[in-house]
């Protein structure tokens, strides 16, 4: 009895350590480390991709009530579609990602959230590795519980890049449109939203002034979800679709791909009180899990991440969406 009395001793200890106390000190180690315990509170501005912090407001700064439900709704369809239902990790999407990555041997796409984005970006590096993901989830949840969802969407929208050198939807707005964000409608914020998976390439749309078939019909997708989440209507739907912007030296009628007609939706997307109020996503997330709806991962070879969860049920009737979208 002896000889197991003094392992015993320092075993219990030992385990108690591990499984309570190593968890606490790893999560302060990381709060504190990445910066974000000290940092949320704080305005940022992209300089050359990387974060700089500061207190006062920059002039890139665009707050939520800039911003018009236009744009809002295509970035929130295409980037998150249960941002207002998950917690800051959408595990739905995360355990379809690697059944798929288990099944092919890699993982095609990432399924973050608007919450991880915000996260990975300001406060972890860009490394594709299980540590740095498992850091993001922790952080998530962190963040989620220091930050509504209104200043969250808030961070996202001027943390994005949508353009060579180009960061936040307000330099963008005025780069591809010469509006404000306030000003968008639903064509641009599709074009927007469009871009988020791969600014720099997607932009080419752009820089030739004409829609590449990429480009029209993951916009038009867009648009197929908004009319599907019952925003906008069939009538509207058609009236954007037949809108070119002013810079298309051949206007694209926006529809989805010929070959599939699927919905698309690449992966890469503070104000309190602001736009952005209690959203009935509901009928958001239900009305991407109609049979005939699926995801195209494959035009031109760009994966796609479905923002809807697994389960299924019957979309209902919203309301105004811009009702929903203000206090």
């Amino acid at each position: 009895m002896k000889l197991f009395s003094l392992p015993l001793v320092f075993l219990f200890p030992l385990l108690f350590f591990c499984m309570f106390l190593m968890p606490i000190i790893y999560f302060i180690w990381l709060i504190n480390s990445t910066g974000i315990s000290t940092n949320l509170d704080s305005y940022f501005s992209i300089q050359s991709e990387i974060p700089v912090f500061q207190k006062s407001m920059p002039k890139t700064w665009v707050i939520l009530k800039g911003v018009s439900p236009q744009a809002l709704w295509p970035v929130l369809i295409s980037e998150d579609w249960a941002f207002y239902q998950h917690s800051g990790v959408d595990w739905n999407q995360l355990n379809i990602v690697i059944q798929e990555g288990i099944k092919d041997l890699k993982f095609k796409r990432g399924a973050s959230t608007i919450t991880q984005q915000v996260v990975k970006n300001l406060f972890l590096t860009k490394e594709k590795s299980f540590l740095r993901k498992f850091n993001e989830i922790i952080l998530s949840y962190y963040l989620e519980n220091k930050k509504n969802k209104k200043q969250i969407l808030e961070m996202y929208l001027n943390l994005i890049e949508l353009g060579p050198n180009l960061w936040g939807i307000k330099a963008a707005s005025r780069f591809y449109f010469d509006k404000t964000p306030k000003e968008l409608n639903y064509r641009e914020g599709a074009f927007l939203a469009m871009l988020l998976p791969n600014p720099k390439k997607y932009s080419v749309s752009f820089r030739n002034h004409q829609l590449t078939k990429y480009a029209s019909s993951t916009m038009g997708n867009i648009l197929k979800k908004l009319v599907l989440a019952k925003i906008i209507s069939d009538d509207e739907k058609e009236l954007y679709s037949h809108s070119p912007f002013r810079w298309e030296k051949s206007p694209a009628v926006l529809t989805p791909s010929n070959e599939e007609e699927e919905l698309v939706g690449d992966e890469v997307l503070e104000g309190e009180g602001e736009i952005i109020g209690e959203v009935d996503v509901d009928n958001l997330q239900d009305a991407s899990l109609e049979e005939d709806i699926k995801i195209d991962n494959k035009v031109n070879g760009d994966a796609a991440v479905d923002p809807s969860p697994a389960d299924s049920a019957e979309p209902t009737d919203a309301a105004d969406p811009e009702a929903e979208l203000a206090e």
